[in-house]
């Protein structure tokens, strides 16, 4: 029974909880280039009101108008007080320099495995920022990336990633806390069935 019950359990970083969904384009203010989007900002009123209702965790959408997102850019998220959680999706390769600077509420950032640079101060002075789980390798840094951050500001990543020593971009480093979860919980089952829908009636008349 043991091993049938290991065979329904597979291993999942525990991660910070950020939001239920993707939040919406309209939350962005963002530009298509060569096919890729490039999120240049925000739109103050959805934060404003995320801010209000206690809701500013954002999970940045891997794709808008049905181009991937690949880069969030120049101070996008600069002074933005509504947002207090990200998740960065796996579509994303480049922070861009101060892309995150002076969000006084941010507190938790979860960075995907697509992220291969990060450039300079891109959370700074974010200095309630006290959690930032990388779920990739290491990316290549500019300077002063968590400067003026929270003094317990750490950094975690996934066991078996690349690049990480006992300190990154001088603060400490962890090993995310790897959990077993029911393989049954991470399939789910889709609301309808489409496929049972009788499509093809009409071809099947003689």
């Amino acid at each position: 029974d043991e091993v049938g019950n290991d065979d329904q359990t597979t291993l999942q970083p525990r991660l910070p909880k950020v939001a239920e969904e993707e939040a919406s384009p309209s939350a962005f203010e963002y530009l298509a280039q060569g096919g890729q989007i490039v999120i240049t900002g925000y739109n103050k009123d959805f934060f404003k009101k995320a801010k209000s209702e206690g809701n500013g965790g954002i999970v940045i959408p891997e794709e808008i108008d049905g181009m991937p997102v690949t880069i969030i850019g120049n101070r996008a998220f600069y002074r933005c007080d509504g947002i207090t959680s990200v998740l960065i999706p796996p579509t994303v390769v480049n922070i861009r320099l101060q892309a995150f600077s002076d969000c006084k509420n941010l507190t938790d950032v979860v960075i995907s495995e697509g992220v291969t640079e990060i450039e300079t101060a891109a959370f700074i002075r974010c200095r309630e920022l006290k959690s930032v789980t990388f779920l990739g390798d290491a990316p290549r840094v500019g300077e002063d990336i968590f400067y003026f951050s929270h003094p317990l500001l750490a950094i975690s990543y996934i066991p078996g990633t690349a690049g990480w020593g006992e300190k990154f971009c001088k603060k400490p480093t962890r090993r995310v806390t790897m959990e077993k979860v029911s393989v049954k919980e991470l399939v789910k089952e889709p609301a309808e069935e489409p496929a049972e829908e009788p499509a093809e009636e009409p071809a099947e008349e003689p």
